[in-house]
């Protein structure tokens, strides 16, 4: 089983929706898909408060 299978499986990445759609992209060989995905993901990533000091 490939790491894109595993994260695909993963509960946490199915709570992530930006995430998981990036992925099934990437799964499905749509890089440019994926790429434009990846980066919603970072910009909405890059607002979460982890409390940083």
């Amino acid at each position: 089983m490939s790491l894109l299978d595993k994260l695909l499986q993963d509960l946490i990445v199915s709570d992530l929706p930006r995430l998981h759609t990036a992925l099934l992209a990437k799964d499905r060989g749509l890089r440019k898909v994926w790429l434009v995905h990846m980066d919603r993901f970072n910009e909405e990533a890059n607002t979460w408060n982890f409390g940083r000091l």
